[in-house]
């Protein structure tokens, strides 16, 4: 697929992102409850649009879903993902202006930090409202600057930057609502555990080149940052929220 630059070059960065966005038990619990509170999972057909390596297509069998459609672009997201296989998951190749699905053939597309990531928002839109049956959801979540907080960001110099990059939950619902879906709820959902400066320090400097937030920033932006969190590595951030956006599919 021709376009910009991603972000992140997942061919490379595959290992580091699998560990540095694995979810502990207790936050993916918080999903399946903000979830559960929108759209019954069991039984349902799911889309897992940028799949990453497999985090949520496994957590989605979990919670009872049918079947996943694991749909990702990254060969070695891919690989990691088929690595660790799960009953009634499919690992796909595949990107979110050409999705591997029948028209009208999928409950729930679920959109798990991907929506910056695509090139094209109105082809992603229009796909979308092909695959999904009707009164079908597309569930979104991630960093919405409008809305999420993501509390280590403020600490790093060109934290406007890494903001700019990532779509506004009301530019999202005005692009779905163009195509035909309706809004129907947006909520922050926050991790149940607040973390340390000196972890999010930590994870920082680990995530460099495998995170959207970071790759804006230059080297030295990121250094200035971590010794600014590590002055004093024991206090508490606020804890991360990310926003859930719940669109359907006229019935």
């Amino acid at each position: 697929m021709s376009g910009p630059r991603p972000f992140v070059d997942y061919e490379q960065a595959a290992d580091r992102y699998d560990a540095g966005r694995s979810l502990e038990d207790d936050t993916l619990e918080s999903w399946r409850r903000a979830i559960a509170a929108r759209v019954t999972p069991a039984g349902r057909t799911v889309l897992d649009l940028g799949a990453g390596t497999g985090i949520f297509a496994r957590a989605w069998i979990a919670w009872g879903a049918r079947e996943v459609i694991a749909v990702e672009p990254s060969a070695a997201m891919r690989e990691q993902a088929a690595a660790r296989p799960g009953r009634g998951i499919r690992v796909m190749d595949g990107s979110a202006h050409e999705l591997p699905a029948e028209a009208s053939a999928i409950d729930v597309v679920w959109m798990s930090a991907v929506l910056h990531h695509v090139q094209d928002l109105d082809r992603c839109a229009l796909e979308i409202r092909r695959v999904l049956r009707a009164g079908g959801h597309l569930l979104i979540r991630g960093y919405l600057p409008d809305r999420s907080r993501v509390p280590w960001l403020d600490w790093l110099p060109g934290a406007d930057r890494a903001r700019a990059r990532f779509p506004s939950a009301a530019r999202a619902r005005s692009l779905f609502e163009g195509h035909g879906l309706r809004q129907v709820n947006a909520v922050e959902v926050p991790e149940p555990r607040r973390h340390s400066r000196g972890e999010a320090a930590a994870w920082i400097d680990r995530m460099r080149g495998a995170d959207s937030l970071l790759t804006v920033l230059t080297p030295t932006e990121i250094d200035e940052g971590i010794a600014a969190l590590r002055e004093e590595p024991a206090e508490l951030l606020p804890p991360l929220e990310l926003t859930l956006l719940t669109f359907s599919a006229p019935a």
